[in-house]
Formats: C-alpha cells, sequence, structure tokens
C-alpha cells in the first residue's frame, strides 16, 4: 500500500465517468500533497528572542518543528511548509474544483525558553496565507503570503484535553489561492500559519503530545493539501475507460452448511473492506454520503455508482488519509454525468492498478434529503468483509490482500427473513410522489475481476402483512431486480391504507447473493429511514 499511495500523490491518479448517455467521458482527479511529495519541504521560523534578537517582523531562526506561537513584544514563530504543483501535470486553474489544507493541533507548548512562557492552551484563531514558493522555506519567508483563509479552535485545547481526544483536526478552503498561483505560474505553494493569540504556542507536527517520540506518535500528521480537479492532465490509458459487461450470472447451486456460514452473513458489517450505500439522485432529492477511514494507512479509494439496473457505472477515484472523512455530494456528482436517478454506491479501498484490497478500515454512513419536504432520512452504511478460501475452508485474509472475486472475495450480505415491525398509516403520511413512505431494494450479484464491479440480480421476497389489530393482509410475492423503489400501496395494494401495520419479507432459497431493504416514512418536515433488521425463524 505504500508505494500505492506514493503513486497517487505524485502522479495523479484519475478514473473515468461513465455516464452512459453518449457523451465524452469526464476525468476526475484527487492529489495529495503531503511530507511524502518529493521536494515538499516544512519548517518554523521564529522572529525575536529575550536576548538575542527583537520581535519586528523578520525571521531570525528556522530548524524548528512545526508549530505556531505569539507572546506579544518577545517572540512569534510561524509555521512554514512549500509543496510542489508538479503533480497538477499543466492543469490550468480553471480545472482545480477544490484545494483544502489538513492540519492538526497536537499538543501545547508551555514556553520556547526563558522569557517565552505560554499559558498552556492552543491559538484560540491561526490563519493561513499562501505565497509562491521558490521549493525551500527560508527565513525570509516569514512575511509573505496573503491571507487565505483562518480556522476559530473552538473551545480550549489542552495538553488533558489532548491526551483524551488525540490529535485535533481543522480543514482550511484555499481554492481562491490556489487558483491564483496556478494561473500566475506558481511552481510551489507556499503556507504560512500563524496567530494572533498571545501568549499562546500550538504545535502543530507529528509529533505527539510532549513532542517526543517517532513521528506518528497519537496519530498526528504534518499539513497536507487535497486538491480536486476535473480533467486529470496526463493522457489516459490508450483506448480509455471501457464499459463494463454485466454478464447473468445464476448464483446456483449456493454454498451450504460451513461454507455458507463464512461466505455468507445476513446482517452488514460496521467496518469493513468496501461499503454500500443507497443513494437518491432524482429531482426533488439529493443525498451525502460519507466515508472514514478508521485505519492507520492512507486509503486509495474507488467510488463506483450504479443506477437501477445496474448499468455502466459513474466512477471516480479519491485518497483518504487515517482518521479522516470525507462528505460526497450526489448532487455535485449530477454536474459530472450522473443521471437524475436513485440506486447503489459503492466505495472500495484499491491498489495502484484499481484492484480491490484488503484494509477493514471503512466505515460509514450515508443521508438522502427530500427537497419538496425539506426532510431527511439517513443509515449506516452497509461495510463488507472479504474472506479467503482455501483447502481448510474460509479464512481472514491478510491485509493488503487482493480481492479477487475468486480466491479472496467480499462476504454476501444474504439475510433470509427481515422485519418491518410497524408502519405508519399510509394515509397519514405525505403521498408516494413526496416519499411519504418508500420500500427500498437492492438485490446484486458480485462480478469477479481486476476490478470490483456488481450486477441486477433477482431477489423474490414473499410477504406475510397484517394490520396493527393482527388481521392479516393478503399480499403476493414480489420479484425485485437491481434497486427498486416501492412503496406500501404499491406492495399491499388499497388494503394497506386506514390503519397501521406490520410486514415479514422472507427472501427465496435462490436468486441474488447480495440483498438489503430499507423503509423510510415521511411527514412534513419529519421524516425516518432504516435498514430493515434480520429476524431469525
Amino acid at each position: 500500500m505504500e508505494g500505492t499511495i506514493r503513486l497517487v500523490r505524485a502522479t495523479v491518479y484519475a478514473s473515468a465517468l461513465l455516464c452512459g448517455l453518449g457523451r465524452s467521458p469526464a476525468w476526475a482527479a484527487e492529489i495529495l500533497l503531503d511530507t511524502s511529495t518529493p521536494g515538499a519541504t516544512y519548517d518554523s521560523v521564529l522572529d525575536g528572542f529575550p536576548g538575542i534578537a527583537p520581535l519586528d517582523g523578520t525571521g531570525d531562526a528556522g530548524g524548528n518543528a512545526l508549530a505556531v506561537g505569539l507572546k506579544d513584544g518577545v517572540t512569534e514563530e510561524r509555521a512554514i511548509l512549500e509543496l510542489p504543483l508538479a503533480a497538477l501535470g499543466g492543469i490550468g486553474a480553471a480545472k482545480i474544483s477544490s484545494a483544502v489544507l489538513t492540519f492538526n493541533v497536537d499538543d501545547v507548548l508551555s514556553t520556547f525558553g526563558p522569557g517565552t512562557d505560554f499559558d498552556g492552551t492552543a491559538a484560540e484563531r491561526i490563519a493561513v496565507a499562501t505565497y509562491a514558493g521558490d521549493g525551500a522555506v527560508g527565513l525570509d519567508d516569514f512575511g509573505k503570503g496573503s491571507l487565505a483563509g483562518a480556522v476559530d479552535t473552538g473551545e480550549t485545547i489542552t495538553d488533558a484535553t489532548l491526551a483524551t481526544t488525540g490529535p485535533v483536526r481543522f480543514a482550511v478552503d484555499i481554492t481562491d489561492a490556489v487558483r491564483t498561483l496556478v494561473a500566475g505560474g506558481a511552481t510551489h505553494l507556499g503556507l504560512v500559519l500563524s496567530t494572533d493569540d498571545s501568549p499562546t504556542g500550538t504545535s502543530i507536527d507529528d509529533l505527539g503530545v510532549g513532542g517526543s517520540g517517532p513521528p506518528g506518535v497519537d496519530g498526528a500528521s504534518l499539513p497536507f493539501v487535497t486538491i480536486t480537479t476535473t480533467d486529470s492532465g496526463p493522457t489516459p490509458t490508450p483506448g480509455g475507460p471501457t464499459a463494463r459487461p454485466t454478464p447473468t450470472r445464476t448464483p446456483s447451486p449456493l454454498p451450504t452448511n460451513d461454507l455458507a456460514a463464512g461466505l455468507f452473513t445476513t446482517v452488514p458489517d460496521a467496518r469493513g473492506d468496501q461499503l454500500a450505500f443507497y443513494y437518491d439522485a432524482r429531482s426533488g432529492f439529493t443525498t451525502f454520503l460519507n466515508v472514514h477511514n478508521a485505519g492507520e494507512s492512507s486509503l486509495t479509494l474507488s467510488l463506483a455508482l450504479y443506477g437501477p439496473d445496474f448499468g455502466d457505472p459513474l466512477e471516480d477515484v479519491f485518497t483518504l488519509a487515517p482518521g479522516s472523512t470525507r462528505t460526497i455530494d450526489v448532487a455535485e456528482l449530477r454536474g459530472r454525468g450522473l443521471p437524475a436517478q436513485y440506486g447503489i454506491a459503492f466505495v472500495t479501498a484499491v491498489d495502484g492498478a484499481g484492484k480491490p484490497v484488503v484494509t477493514r478500515s471503512l466505515a460509514g454512513n450515508f443521508t438522502v434529503a427530500n427537497l419538496a419536504t425539506s426532510s431527511a432520512w439517513g443509515a449506516a452504511a452497509a461495510a463488507r468483509t472479504a474472506v479467503q478460501l482455501g483447502a481448510s475452508g474460509v479464512s481472514m485474509p491478510a491485509w493488503g490482500a487482493s480481492i479477487d472475486g475468486e480466491s479472496v472475495l467480499l462476504r454476501a450480505v444474504r439475510p433470509d427473513r427481515l422485519s418491518l415491525a410497524v408502519y405508519y398509516d399510509p394515509a397519514t403520511l405525505a403521498s408516494p410522489e413526496q416519499g411519504g413512505n418508500q420500500l427500498i431494494f437492492l438485490s446484486f450479484n458480485d462480478v469477479p475481476g481486476d476490478r470490483y464491479a456488481a450486477e441486477a440480480a433477482v431477489t423474490r421476497w414473499a410477504l406475510t402483512a397484517r394490520r396493527n389489530d393482527g388481521q392479516p393482509l393478503s399480499a403476493p410475492e414480489l420479484d425485485v431486480l437491481g434497486v427498486q423503489v416501492e412503496h406500501l400501496e404499491s406492495v399491499l395494494g388499497e388494503q394497506a391504507s386506514g390503519a397501521a401495520g406490520s410486514i415479514l419479507l422472507s427472501a427465496g432459497a435462490s436468486g441474488a447473493y447480495n440483498r438489503l431493504v430499507f423503509f423510510t416514512e415521511s411527514l412534513g418536515t419529519f421524516a425516518t429511514g432504516y435498514l430493515l433488521p434480520r429476524v431469525a425463524p
């Protein structure tokens, strides 16, 4: 994985966005500039020190751990870094869609030395200035830069609070500043972090509380910049992206006994090697996908959004630092070729060749917003964990192993009985057209290959429905294919109205390997939604 991370950071790892509408594919890339970027330099420059130099606005000494500090009239330290922009590969300013600086507070400094004592709290404000760098941090960079943004660090941060919370991370949007520098031909992005909060000393390096030990202690990291572009710059693979076939594979005969227990699970994991999300990008709806890297290494992640029939997905690739979270606005993807549809999104950790790999580090959730009613609902992402098939049966694969779908594969989420314990009278909810109630079915198979792919598959559900007084309701069996959104009236007919009730869903013995069912209800601005739980026979 370390080699993969360097490839992504230094090269520009791009993926085709296949929209399936006959348009030329759009390209997107996320470029991470950090300590592993060749030519990146970091230093803190001190201005003024009792008995040595006055505080006069010019740098006096470098060679310090990264920090910001200020004692009025006595001393000031600014953290400075220069990051090469060569990874942009000639991409113009107009192609930069976002640039974000991420840094952490990992220690509170008590003094720089005699006469420079601080108050034991981190700076309440940290400002970020940018300038066109020359590739090396020097004393003359102390006074450089135009203000690009600032953060309020919030509640008081001390060594005691950091011992409980770990490093506290902040993000600053520097998009406009980076665009300006790129448009002006800058070769390096210069960043100066400072504070006007006296007397405080704040460490923003990767040495952890107390400033001792090897880099990375306590999960801290040096500042880094994430630049997202709408064009990858380098020439794509000859022939460009190709549409994935979606062959019909019959999952029969199904494994049984111990093998089935190893390959199938009845409930999703909370954390794993892949995340599956429902999304709704239809007119009047939008969705936010939240992805968290709970591991200790940066990950390259593949995002694939399929529509209801699992045709060609819209795809992207991004990196996620350890311990960090990424929010994906599906509405923004509408502008990059995603049709106005509902569907399923997969986030999978991959290596430099785009092959899925074992990390056991992904967690997340999603929120679907109903713009017509100003309501929203959400649920945890369905995490899936890989297992390995061998002569001795099913075992846990090694970290970093390729998930080929044959010898190492993702466990299928395959419940047999799901319970909708209570639904409200549909007549008291918003209309089905406004999402008053929704039964959301996801039914699919994995397609083995060098990259993760999925295809629509059929699940037959038998429904046992009752009113809240126990009266049974007749309900036909329901075949679902791919991603299918129904409502109570479409499944149970007019008999669903007039009272609350419940439904037990029982899946047929054959059919799709993976099946998930969500249920949502809304009235006005109030909404709820959740993954239906599995119940024992």
